[in-house]
């Protein structure tokens, strides 16, 4: 039997992600004219929300007990499973469907995912030093702070550089090459996979 303590509670961020994941999973009901009519999520708010049920998955925490049986649910293979519901009880019936996950056009649709993830990479790791007058005026709208030296134990000071938080440099990196933040969340991941972690 688990045995549950006060750091198993979920904070502010994952109640918010627990939200987003429910509402992918279920879905939810306007109500017009005292009737239900169905409304999933759309294309933008599907990816914030897988985002936000990955992060769940990934959690050392337990999983909530609403998303573990949303998920037995779309798993289950037999038609006899019940219908699952959304926040409101009303029912709502979805299907899980495993894809080949579809791999972009052409070698000038790799290119492009490539610069960018370097661009991003560049910018995560060296924003005060960026050659592109563009993006180093987008830059300049956003907070660059100076990380604190590391000091040996022989008093000896080891610079550490700048630092500028993730989601400002994918915005930056987004504004620069007029694309989604998406997009570049995407060329990063792509930039991982072909030159492994750096």
């Amino acid at each position: 039997m688990a045995i549950y303590t006060q750091n198993d509670e979920y904070d502010s961020q994952e109640l918010d992600d627990l939200a987003l994941a429910i509402g992918l999973l279920t879905g939810r009901h306007d109500w017009k004219d005292g009737l239900p009519q169905k409304r999933y999520l759309n294309p933008d708010e599907e990816f914030v929300a897988r985002k936000a049920l990955a992060r769940l998955l990934r959690n050392p925490k337990p999983l909530d007990s609403a998303v573990r049986r949303q998920l037995a649910a779309l798993f289950d293979p037999e038609t006899e499973t019940a219908p699952f519901s959304s926040f409101d009880s009303a029912p709502i019936e979805r299907r899980l469907e495993f894809k080949t996950r579809h791999r972009g056009g052409g070698k000038t649709q790799a290119l492009r995912k490539l610069e960018i993830g370097i661009a991003f990479d560049g910018l995560m790791k060296h924003p005060k030093y960026i050659s592109d007058p563009t993006l180093r005026a987008i830059v300049k709208r956003y907070e660059v702070r100076r990380i604190d030296d590391f000091v040996l134990p022989e008093g000896e000071r080891i610079p550490q550089g700048y630092a500028i938080a993730r989601e400002d440099a994918l915005a930056a990196i987004a504004e620069r090459f007029k694309v989604s933040t998406r997009s570049v969340e995407m060329a990063d991941a792509h930039l991982k996979k072909i030159v492994g972690k750096r």
